[in-house]
């Protein structure tokens, strides 16, 4: 039987992979238009810009649970399995989930006040709305803690066994 947890990775992967072709398909889209037609968007780039910060927050969760994300081996497999453990909850639960809720609530602030705002890219000549894309992104990191409050629970489980 599959976790809730391992669900929400599953989840996320499936975004993420969604916005990467999303990208790609965007960029193929805006080389046909600019290359063939000569007529350029002016959204295209912002879009792909979305999509690939959507791929890369939605993508971390199941990078942690999958063992992808970048780790420091040369010290940590000549450790005993415990100690490795009790680092690693420690460092997930006391360190990384703070921090990544923090983060959370500072990309909720934000997005409530672009929203409240009706706040626009000004850089860009679309002029977009931004609260969409700070809520996006605020979702992912939300995933994100809650991929590391399992993984630190997972190496705090392994300490008592």
């Amino acid at each position: 039987m599959r976790s809730i947890g391992s669900k929400l990775s599953d989840s996320g992967l499936i975004v993420a992979m969604a916005a990467g072709a999303l990208a790609l398909g965007l960029m193929l889209l805006e080389v046909l238009l600019r290359y063939v037609f000569a007529s350029p968007t002016v959204w295209t780039p912002e879009m792909v810009g979305i999509a690939n910060g959507a791929a890369f927050v939605f993508g971390a969760g199941p990078a942690l649970r999958g063992g992808a994300h970048v780790s420091v081996d040369a010290v940590s497999r000549f450790m005993p399995a415990r100690l490795r453990d009790a680092i690693l909850a420690l460092f997930f639960i006391a360190l990384a989930l703070p921090v990544l809720l923090w983060i959370a609530q500072a990309g909720f602030d934000r997005a409530l006040n672009a929203y409240l705002h009706a706040e626009v890219n000004d850089v860009s000549p679309w002029r977009r709305l931004v609260w969409p894309h700070y809520a996006l992104l605020t979702l992912g990191v939300i995933g994100l803690a809650i991929d590391v409050l399992l993984a630190g629970l997972r190496h705090a489980k392994a300490l008592r066994a």
